[in-house]
């Protein structure tokens, strides 16, 4: 009888073992320290992202209204909205609650209040039987920020905050209640308060930027104040 040998190259993967306890047990501790280690790191970055995320979209908004207003020659506003239809009119002694979300709309009365009726297209460019000259169009709505993220203002002609900002068809800021608005600020922080937070400014000409680090690390404005407060702005 013809015997059959085993392919040697079986051989050893018939002695192949899995991993015992103790290989087990070093593995685990190990995965655990690199998660020690790596989770705190992974947290940071993803809650810098997303301040850079609110205030990137906050910005946006500013840069669309002026674009707007200098398209349309006409008053564009950014306020704040709870609802995308109406801006909040009151303003808190800590600055205006712009965490609340915001609108930004064609103000073309130049009232400072939104004004649509329930016929129409507010935001036609051209005359048509449904078409009212005085309807306030919408251009964009930005829901609030979450429930740990907050937003306040000031500006040098508003110390406690104001209720809204606008573009005139120069593309110059403007308030809504004074007519003059100076340099404007906003401060954004999150849970871990002023050592992260973020700032954006606004020119009397209506140029906005975003605050930047410092050689220290610290988010500073373009006039070089350093960001240190969340409740309040320079």
């Amino acid at each position: 009888m013809q015997r059959y040998r085993h392919l040697s190259i079986l051989a050893p993967m018939n002695k192949q073992r899995g991993f015992n306890i103790i290989e087990l047990m070093l593995g685990i501790v190990i995965f655990g320290i690199l998660l020690a280690f790596g989770l705190p790191n992974l947290t940071v970055m993803v809650n810098n992202n997303r301040l850079a995320t609110e205030i990137n979209a906050f910005s946006s908004s500013l840069a669309l209204a002026r674009s707007e207003a200098v398209k349309t020659n006409s008053a564009v506003i950014v306020c704040p909205s709870t609802d995308g239809a109406q801006c909040v009119a009151s303003v808190v002694a800590a600055g205006s609650p712009w965490d609340v979300g915001w609108i930004t709309f064609i103000d073309r009365n130049d009232d400072g209040n939104v004004d649509v009726d329930a016929t129409g297209d507010p935001c036609r460019t051209v005359a048509a039987s449904n078409y009212d000259a005085n309807d306030d169009c919408i251009l964009d709505y930005r829901t609030g920020l979450p429930t740990n993220m907050s937003l306040i203002a000031r500006s040098n002609h508003a110390t406690t905050g104001f209720p809204a900002i606008g573009y005139n068809g120069l593309g110059e800021s403007v308030s809504t209640v004074s007519g003059t608005l100076g340099e404007a600020f906003w401060v954004m922080c999150d849970e871990r308060g002023a050592s992260f937070a973020r700032g954006l400014s606004v020119t009397n000409t209506g140029r906005s930027q975003i605050a930047v680090r410092n050689a220290s690390s610290q988010y500073v404005y373009p006039n070089g104040t350093a960001i240190s407060s969340c409740t309040s702005v320079p």
